[in-house]
């Protein structure tokens, strides 16, 4: 049992006290730059949300800077404005705007509060700001947002809530998916300096109570290692650790069949390396699968044990009787 990950986030979110970069222990702790954005909507106090804009302050906002008509547009209540305004703050910040990065802290809370809107044209406009501020400034971004997708599954449901997927658990998967996007954005070069951080923030939720953000987990765990060439180094053990440990002890059908799908890639991805980089593992894998596939009731999951049997196959196989190429070789003499 795994107690602590190598990124730094322990077990339990409520263990992340600071990270060293002076990050707090909640993203909405963090102050907003002394440019406070608050300043920046001074021009349309006295109007109120939704009202049309009167000639004279259309004329005003034309004077504002690109960040400043932004923020003015997230105050309208009409959706597309609103997403227009996030979708123009995530194009500021790519293309570097001194004056939107001198509030990356406020941007951050900014999007990560806009997660919450139950309308995708939003909430996806909020993704694509994270992940272009995460692009942008990874090293204060990333731990930021591995912090806040950590810390929504340490505060309880309130219980006046409608069963089924309750908001928090819905603001997870977004970050979760936002998680994976900002992977798949820092490409080949930069990944490799960050994965551990977010491999680690996401084995943790897949030890959350809340099986569709196990199965979450255990998909973008898939998207992230899929992104790395499933190569990733010193926590190969802990991957391994935590899909074995929901195929042994998880009792929803669905986890259960996330463990095994990702197990199946993992070995696809490995291919013959497999043997070299697991090891002794290897043995485990093995019998974990014949043992699920012998004893397992749910026919879904049982049929994923078998795909997960057959790709090992293949590899062994593959190892122990390497294909053989015949060649044949002409050589032309010079004539007399």
């Amino acid at each position: 049992d795994v107690k602590e990950h190598p990124g730094g986030i322990k077990e339990h979110p409520g263990d992340v006290k600071e990270h060293p970069g002076g990050i707090k222990e909640h993203p909405g702790d963090v102050k907003e730059h002394p440019g406070d954005v608050e300043g920046h909507l001074s021009g349309v106090k006295g109007r109120r949300r939704g009202e049309k804009r009167h000639p004279v302050e259309n004329e005003h906002k034309a004077q504002l800077s690109a960040f400043q008509a932004a923020l003015v547009d997230l105050q309208d209540t009409l959706l597309p404005i609103q997403a227009h305004g996030l979708l123009s703050l995530a194009k500021l910040v790519t293309a570097r705007d001194s004056e939107t990065l001198a509030c990356s802290s406020s941007l951050m809370v900014i999007f990560t509060e806009n997660l919450r809107h139950t309308d995708s044209y939003v909430y996806l406009a909020a993704i694509d700001g994270l992940v272009a501020l995460a692009s942008t400034m990874p090293k204060d971004i990333i731990p930021l947002l591995c912090q806040e997708y950590v810390y929504y599954m340490s505060s309880p449901d309130d219980p006046s809530k409608e069963k089924g997927v309750s908001e928090r658990v819905q603001h997870v998967l977004k970050l979760g998916e936002a998680l994976v996007r900002v992977a798949r954005a820092l490409g080949d070069i930069l990944l490799p300096h960050y994965y551990e951080i977010l491999l680690s923030a996401i084995m943790v939720n897949m030890r959350s109570s809340d099986v569709a953000v196990r199965t979450s987990a255990l998909s973008n765990l898939a998207d992230v290692c899929g992104l790395l060439h499933w190569s990733f180094g010193r926590v190969q053990n802990e991957v391994l650790g935590g899909i074995t440990h929901i195929l042994q002890t998880d009792k929803e059908p669905a986890a259960r069949q996330g463990a095994l799908l990702v197990l199946k890639l993992l070995i696809k991805g490995l291919s013959q390396d497999a043997i070299q980089l697991l090891g002794g593992s290897l043995r485990d894998v093995y019998r974990l699968l014949k043992q699920v596939e012998a004893t397992e009731r749910d026919p879904l999951t049982q049929a994923h044990a078998q795909a997960a049997l057959g790709e090992l196959d293949s590899v062994m196989r593959a190892y122990l009787f390497p294909q053989e190429t015949l060649t044949k070789k002409i050589s032309i003499l010079d004539p007399v």
